[in-house]
């Protein structure tokens, strides 16, 4: 579908003379971000020549990189804050469609890798928790500015009932992952919205601290009763954190020994085999396909100017929040939601890999097109 919009554009672009027009377009809508992105692209493209397996690294590099870049350039070519709305909206079909499935197998006690987790169509209860937190707080932004703009809780439900049905599901099934990067993630982005709304909102704030301890309690109810609390700290045997300490020490050792260009991509299970046995006999995990850290993989698979070039656009879009937020008007609650998305992905990024996943690269990119367009238009509803 991405390759299919962006033919018909080029065509559509040649045919009406306005290729340069929309390239430069596209361009002045980047900004300070041309620069960063352009590395991003550059360090990317270099590590796929020094992996190992060339063919393995030139589909991860279509899959992870140029998709989603393309998909990027595509929503900032043809979309404009006024769209945000129905761009969320989309996201939501997609939250509503992988927690609704993942709810109806749990209650029906089929098709999970470890009964009590969902995992809908994943292969683990992580992979729901990864994709549906960002979307999670997409969604919660919409309620919040329908709240806002009509100050009425009644006309809230009214407005947005699709939104809260689709929130109330995906709160449900990200809590029944039992992922605890997922959880932290999403604790993150609501601190986020807390910390970041203007004083103006002081209620609102006070709202969702509660419902943070509120939510906190519940997903504690769920990990103590699903004995996985207990387990993780059950000293006989090994748990998640344990098996995340020796897979980052592993991932350390490899960037010691490839700290420039790093190992390629889509090249890290081989070489993490490889040094595992070398530094443990045996290892906790033998097949690991991701360093379970994000920036540790970033350095890992794109090299040193992968990781600075990812953390530059995520600093970039902090500051591009900051001087926006500082003439705050109500419509500025929407791109708070936005920030807090982006930030449950760098956080959730400390204990796994919210990116390097066909779906995953796409989301983070579409958080990011978001934030663009929401902060050059003071007025999104207009």
């Amino acid at each position: 579908m991405i390759y299919g919009w962006f033919a018909v554009t080029i065509l559509t672009e040649v045919r009406n003379r306005s290729l340069r027009q929309s390239w430069h377009a596209v361009l002045d809508r980047l900004g300070e971000f041309q620069l960063p992105v352009l590395l991003f692209v550059l360090a990317g493209t270099i590590a796929l020549f020094f992996a190992d397996d060339l063919r393995l690294a030139a589909g991860a590099w279509k899959a992870w990189l140029i998709d989603p870049i393309l998909f990027f350039g595509l929503v900032l070519r043809y979309y404009t804050a006024r769209d945000a709305l129905y761009l969320i909206r989309a996201g939501l079909v997609t939250l509503l469609l992988v927690a609704g499935w993942g709810l109806v197998e749990l209650l029906g006690g089929f098709g999970m890798q470890i009964p009590g987790f969902l995992n809908a169509m994943y292969e683990s209860p992580n992979m729901v928790a990864l994709l549906l937190v960002p979307i999670w707080l997409l969604g919660f932004g919409l309620i919040i500015q329908r709240y806002v703009a009509s100050g009425s809780i009644r006309q809230t439900v009214r407005g947005a009932f699709f939104e809260i049905i689709a929130v109330v599901l995906g709160l449900i099934a990200i809590v029944f992952t039992q992922s605890y990067g997922g959880l932290l993630a999403l604790c993150a982005g609501i601190v986020v919205i807390i910390a970041v709304l203007p004083r103006d909102y002081m209620q609102l704030k006070k709202l969702f601290a509660v419902g943070v301890i509120a939510g906190a309690l519940a997903a504690a109810g769920v990990l103590g009763v699903s004995g996985k609390a207990q387990r993780f700290f059950d000293t006989t045997t090994y748990n998640s954190w344990d098996t995340r300490q020796q897979i980052w020490h592993v991932s350390w050792e490899l960037i010691q020994e490839h700290p420039i260009i790093g190992i390629g991509f889509g090249n890290f299970e081989q070489h993490y085999y490889d040094k595992a046995f070398e530094l443990y006999s045996p290892p906790l995990e033998w097949e690991v396909p991701k360093a379970h850290n994000l920036y540790l993989n970033l350095w890992l698979e794109m090299g040193v100017l992968g990781l600075i070039s990812f953390v530059v656009v995520c600093g970039l879009c902090i500051r591009r929040v900051a001087r926006f937020m500082m003439g705050a008007t109500k419509n500025s609650v929407l791109l708070v939601c936005v920030a807090a998305s982006l930030a449950a992905v760098c956080v959730h990024g400390l204990l796994d890999t919210p990116y390097f996943k066909n779906d995953l690269s796409v989301v983070f990119w579409f958080v990011v097109a978001l934030l663009l367009m929401l902060s050059t238009n003071r007025n999104p509803e207009t």
